[in-house]
């Protein structure tokens, strides 16, 4: 399991860096929205990204809706990750398709606890085959 993370502070990036390769998980750690694009742009995939929402340049927010605009990486899930938790902020990342967000200070028995949920939840395809179309 690979997690990309986009952090610009090199405390919380260290911690959650730490926090996920304790647990076995290979990490990536960008700095910036525009290093995160890069990476994901080059083809080199992820099964997480977790990012920071105030960063400057590009946020998590911009993140979010660039990663949703391209078909190679817009199934990728996202946790928010930030010290801004009103809930407008929370809503806002929700509503551009993050899965789910996780506020600073980080604690590392809920941010893995979250990781794992989120793990649990990739999504998958079902087809449905039925001619009824009220069942279907």
């Amino acid at each position: 399991m690979k997690v990309l993370i986009v952090e610009d502070d090199p405390v919380s990036l260290k911690l959650m860096d730490s926090i996920l390769t304790k647990k076995g998980y290979e990490t990536v750690a960008t700095t910036s929205g525009r290093e995160a694009i890069d990476y994901l742009d080059s083809g080199k995939l992820v099964d997480l990204v977790i990012s920071d929402v105030m960063m400057p340049e590009i946020d998590g927010f911009q993140l979010l809706k660039y990663m949703n605009s391209h078909k190679k990486i817009q199934n990728i899930p996202v946790m928010l990750c930030t010290a801004r938790n009103d809930k407008s902020s929370v809503l806002k990342g929700l509503d551009l398709g993050a899965r789910d967000y996780i506020a600073k200070p980080i604690k590392a028995e809920l941010l893995l606890e979250k990781v794992e949920r989120m793990i649990n939840k990739i999504p998958g395809y079902v087809l449905i085959v039925d001619d009824e179309a009220l069942l279907r």
